[in-house]
Protein backbone atom coordinates (compact mmCIF):
# COMPACT_ATOMS: atom_id res chain seq x y z
CA UNK A 1 0.00 0.00 0.00
CA UNK A 2 1.37 3.77 -0.51
CA UNK A 3 0.63 4.61 2.27
CA UNK A 4 1.72 1.87 4.87
CA UNK A 5 4.91 2.74 7.20
CA UNK A 6 4.49 6.63 6.99
CA UNK A 7 6.35 8.25 9.79
CA UNK A 8 6.24 11.94 10.91
CA UNK A 9 8.80 14.43 12.06
CA UNK A 10 8.29 16.22 15.57
CA UNK A 11 5.02 18.46 14.02
CA UNK A 12 4.60 22.02 16.20
CA UNK A 13 1.66 24.39 15.60
CA UNK A 14 2.57 27.87 15.09
CA UNK A 15 -0.44 29.04 16.46
CA UNK A 16 -0.27 29.10 20.54
CA UNK A 17 -1.34 31.59 23.48
CA UNK A 18 0.41 31.70 26.68
CA UNK A 19 0.10 34.05 30.04
CA UNK A 20 1.44 34.17 32.88
CA UNK A 21 1.76 36.60 36.36
CA UNK A 22 3.06 37.60 39.60
CA UNK A 23 1.97 39.29 42.37
CA UNK A 24 4.53 40.71 44.79
CA UNK A 25 4.44 43.74 47.20
CA UNK A 26 6.05 45.51 45.34
CA UNK A 27 3.27 45.29 42.38
CA UNK A 28 2.32 42.53 39.94
CA UNK A 29 3.62 41.17 36.55
CA UNK A 30 1.32 39.94 33.91
CA UNK A 31 2.81 38.86 30.42
CA UNK A 32 1.26 37.48 27.47
CA UNK A 33 2.92 35.86 24.59
CA UNK A 34 0.75 35.31 21.40
CA UNK A 35 2.28 33.14 18.64
CA UNK A 36 1.01 32.62 14.94
CA UNK A 37 2.04 31.50 11.68
CA UNK A 38 5.18 33.25 10.07
CA UNK A 39 7.92 32.19 7.37
CA UNK A 40 10.31 33.58 9.41
CA UNK A 41 10.38 34.63 13.58
CA UNK A 42 8.83 37.85 13.47
CA UNK A 43 9.18 39.73 17.20
CA UNK A 44 6.66 42.32 18.65
CA UNK A 45 7.35 43.48 22.22
CA UNK A 46 4.66 45.77 24.06
CA UNK A 47 6.69 46.59 27.55
CA UNK A 48 6.38 49.55 29.95
CA UNK A 49 8.45 52.39 29.79
CA UNK A 50 10.42 51.35 33.01
CA UNK A 51 11.59 48.33 31.43
CA UNK A 52 12.02 48.41 28.32
CA UNK A 53 15.44 47.68 28.48
CA UNK A 54 14.45 44.08 28.61
CA UNK A 55 13.82 43.49 24.80
CA UNK A 56 17.22 42.90 23.84
CA UNK A 57 17.80 40.28 26.61
CA UNK A 58 13.96 38.75 25.81
CA UNK A 59 14.87 38.75 21.79
CA UNK A 60 17.69 36.58 22.26
CA UNK A 61 16.09 34.22 24.89
CA UNK A 62 13.08 33.82 22.41
CA UNK A 63 15.52 33.10 19.33
CA UNK A 64 16.85 30.33 21.35
CA UNK A 65 13.54 28.50 21.76
CA UNK A 66 11.14 29.27 19.13
CA UNK A 67 12.54 29.08 15.08
CA UNK A 68 9.99 30.96 13.43
CA UNK A 69 6.41 32.05 13.60
CA UNK A 70 5.31 36.07 14.35
CA UNK A 71 5.17 36.48 17.97
CA UNK A 72 3.81 39.24 20.39
CA UNK A 73 5.03 40.01 23.67
CA UNK A 74 3.15 42.06 26.10
CA UNK A 75 4.29 43.32 29.45
CA UNK A 76 1.84 44.78 32.07
CA UNK A 77 3.49 46.59 35.26
CA UNK A 78 0.85 47.36 38.23
CA UNK A 79 2.44 49.00 40.92
CA UNK A 80 1.18 48.52 44.40
CA UNK A 81 -0.60 51.76 45.73
CA UNK A 82 2.14 52.10 48.80
CA UNK A 83 4.58 51.34 46.27
CA UNK A 84 3.74 54.02 43.88
CA UNK A 85 6.54 56.38 42.79
CA UNK A 86 7.09 59.63 43.49
CA UNK A 87 6.56 62.28 40.67
CA UNK A 88 9.40 63.62 39.60
CA UNK A 89 9.95 67.15 38.02
CA UNK A 90 12.25 68.07 35.79
CA UNK A 91 13.60 71.17 37.45
CA UNK A 92 16.14 72.96 35.04
CA UNK A 93 13.36 72.21 31.92
CA UNK A 94 10.53 73.83 34.37
CA UNK A 95 12.89 76.91 34.90
CA UNK A 96 13.63 76.92 30.77
CA UNK A 97 9.79 76.87 30.21
CA UNK A 98 8.97 79.54 33.54
CA UNK A 99 11.86 81.72 31.70
CA UNK A 100 10.34 81.23 28.13
CA UNK A 101 6.49 81.85 29.60
CA UNK A 102 7.65 85.22 31.68
CA UNK A 103 9.69 86.81 28.21
CA UNK A 104 6.19 86.14 26.18
CA UNK A 105 4.41 87.99 29.02
CA UNK A 106 6.33 90.22 29.42
CA UNK A 107 6.61 91.04 24.97
CA UNK A 108 3.00 90.94 25.24
CA UNK A 109 2.18 93.24 27.98
CA UNK A 110 0.15 90.81 29.99
CA UNK A 111 0.31 90.55 33.81
CA UNK A 112 -1.92 87.28 33.98
CA UNK A 113 -0.25 84.87 36.36
CA UNK A 114 1.61 82.01 35.33
CA UNK A 115 -0.60 79.01 35.87
CA UNK A 116 1.58 76.43 37.78
CA UNK A 117 -0.89 73.42 36.59
CA UNK A 118 0.09 74.58 33.31
CA UNK A 119 3.30 74.45 33.70
CA UNK A 120 3.25 71.01 34.87
CA UNK A 121 1.61 69.50 32.06
CA UNK A 122 4.25 70.60 29.50
CA UNK A 123 5.83 67.32 28.12
CA UNK A 124 8.88 66.07 29.97
CA UNK A 125 8.31 68.46 32.97
CA UNK A 126 6.78 65.93 34.94
CA UNK A 127 7.33 62.32 35.58
CA UNK A 128 7.60 59.07 37.71
CA UNK A 129 11.22 58.36 38.97
CA UNK A 130 12.24 54.58 37.58
CA UNK A 131 11.43 51.51 38.81
CA UNK A 132 14.69 51.10 41.00
CA UNK A 133 13.82 47.47 42.47
CA UNK A 134 15.99 44.85 40.90
CA UNK A 135 13.75 41.80 41.62
CA UNK A 136 11.41 43.40 39.17
CA UNK A 137 13.45 42.57 35.59
CA UNK A 138 14.21 39.67 37.10
CA UNK A 139 10.64 38.22 37.78
CA UNK A 140 9.63 39.34 34.47
CA UNK A 141 12.59 37.37 32.68
CA UNK A 142 11.56 34.63 34.87
CA UNK A 143 7.63 34.77 33.75
CA UNK A 144 9.10 35.28 30.09
CA UNK A 145 11.10 31.74 30.35
CA UNK A 146 7.79 30.04 32.06
CA UNK A 147 5.88 31.32 29.26
CA UNK A 148 7.94 30.13 26.65
CA UNK A 149 7.80 26.54 27.97
CA UNK A 150 4.05 26.60 27.96
CA UNK A 151 3.85 28.29 24.29
CA UNK A 152 6.36 24.99 23.24
CA UNK A 153 3.88 22.62 25.00
CA UNK A 154 0.69 24.75 23.34
CA UNK A 155 2.42 24.21 20.09
CA UNK A 156 3.28 20.42 20.39
CA UNK A 157 -0.30 20.21 21.51
CA UNK A 158 -1.51 21.74 17.98
CA UNK A 159 0.78 20.21 16.36
CA UNK A 160 -0.47 16.99 17.58
CA UNK A 161 -4.19 17.34 16.67
CA UNK A 162 -2.72 18.25 12.70
CA UNK A 163 -1.25 14.99 13.03
CA UNK A 164 -4.52 12.80 13.89
CA UNK A 165 -6.05 15.15 11.17
CA UNK A 166 -3.57 14.34 8.58
CA UNK A 167 -3.80 10.54 9.29
CA UNK A 168 -7.58 10.52 9.39
CA UNK A 169 -7.35 12.19 5.48
CA UNK A 170 -4.42 9.82 4.56
CA UNK A 171 -6.77 6.55 5.74
CA UNK A 172 -9.53 7.80 3.84
CA UNK A 173 -7.84 8.23 0.87
CA UNK A 174 -6.36 4.80 1.76
CA UNK A 175 -10.06 3.29 1.84
CA UNK A 176 -10.91 4.95 -1.40
CA UNK A 177 -7.88 3.92 -3.19
CA UNK A 178 -8.61 -0.15 -1.95
CA UNK A 179 -12.13 0.43 -2.87
CA UNK A 180 -11.25 1.90 -6.29
CA UNK A 181 -8.38 -1.62 -7.31
CA UNK A 182 -11.48 -3.41 -6.39
CA UNK A 183 -14.08 -2.49 -8.90
CA UNK A 184 -11.03 -1.79 -11.47
CA UNK A 185 -11.59 -4.80 -12.92
CA UNK A 186 -15.33 -4.00 -13.64
CA UNK A 187 -14.77 -0.70 -13.91
CA UNK A 188 -12.16 -1.54 -17.23
CA UNK A 189 -14.73 -4.05 -18.11
CA UNK A 190 -17.84 -1.87 -18.73
CA UNK A 191 -15.29 0.79 -20.17
CA UNK A 192 -14.40 -1.78 -23.05
CA UNK A 193 -17.95 -2.84 -23.34
CA UNK A 194 -18.55 0.68 -24.16
CA UNK A 195 -15.70 1.09 -26.67
CA UNK A 196 -16.65 -2.02 -28.84
CA UNK A 197 -19.85 -1.01 -28.66
CA UNK A 198 -18.99 2.94 -29.89
CA UNK A 199 -16.60 0.79 -32.76
CA UNK A 200 -19.80 -1.17 -33.93
CA UNK A 201 -22.08 1.82 -34.38
CA UNK A 202 -18.83 3.38 -36.15
CA UNK A 203 -18.96 0.37 -38.83
CA UNK A 204 -22.32 0.76 -39.44
CA UNK A 205 -22.49 4.47 -39.72
CA UNK A 206 -20.39 3.44 -42.50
Amino acid sequence: APFENRHYTMIASMTAFSRQQSHHTWGSLILEIRSVNHRYLDLTFKLPEPLRGLEMLWREEIKKQLGRGKVECQLRFQVQAQQQSELAIDQILLDQVISAATRLQQSLGSDTAINPLELLRWPGVLGESEVTNDEIPHEATRLLKNSLSMLLEARHREGAKLVDVIDERISRIENIVVDTRSKLPTILGQQRTRLLARLKELKVEE
